[in-house]
């Protein structure tokens, strides 16, 4: 009979040790814990921040600008020549050739540094009585002297061209001397609009 049992139910009582062994072997996998130096630790972010020591400088504008001048009168080569600010009037007389042999250099200031739309006038040997047409005022613009200048001379000044020029130039041949710069309004061609340009630029003495 007890032969018959152990056959009856021998399938049955392997299933039960096997789901035994398997119990077990899980609760004892659930007792082992992960070392806590074994956790991964996220990196830290390294933050870079920028000093206001880096912050890019502006350059200031160069000295050696490029800048035009125009050259007239008693050189060999008159002409409208480039320049950097840092060049003085003997430069630009150089590279116009140099004086001619009946030029007044006397009356010209090489030392003078040269500016942007500069105009620099060599007068001829017959003009050294007189008081030179150009002069410079202390802010580095030029102004030209309407009782001195000669007819090309006014062509150097803004908005004049070869025919105001003339104009100009023959009023005051027939008039005589200008009172003062406000007179050059009676020239033919010259109006209020034409004058306002030109009253910074011109003198009477």
């Amino acid at each position: 009979m007890l032969q018959t049992l152990l056959d009856k139910y021998k399938i049955p009582f392997f299933i039960l040790i096997a789901a035994l062994l398997i119990l077990f072997a899980v609760l004892n996998g659930s007792k082992q814990s992960v070392p806590d130096d074994d956790k991964s630790e996220p990196l830290p972010m390294e933050i870079t921040q920028v000093s206001s020591d880096d912050e890019i400088e502006v350059e200031p504008e160069p000295f050696n600008k490029e800048i035009f001048v125009d050259v007239k009168g008693a050189v060999l080569r008159p002409g409208i020549y480039k320049a950097v600010q840092s060049e003085r009037v003997n430069d630009l007389i150089i590279r116009a050739g140099g004086f001619t042999s009946t030029a007044e250099d006397t009356s010209v200031n090489l030392a003078q540094r040269v500016t942007d739309e500069m105009v620099i006038y060599v007068p001829e040997e017959g003009e050294a009585g007189v008081q030179p047409a150009s002069a410079v005022i202390s802010e580095g613009e030029e102004v030209l002297d309407i009782n001195q200048a000669e007819e090309k001379e006014f062509e150097s000044l803004p908005g004049i061209g070869p025919a105001k020029a003339k104009a100009i130039f023959d009023y005051r041949s027939e008039n005589g001397p200008f009172k003062n710069i406000e007179e050059l309004m009676q020239v033919s061609g010259i109006g209020e609009g034409t004058f306002e340009k030109l009253k910074e630029h011109i003198t009477v003495n």
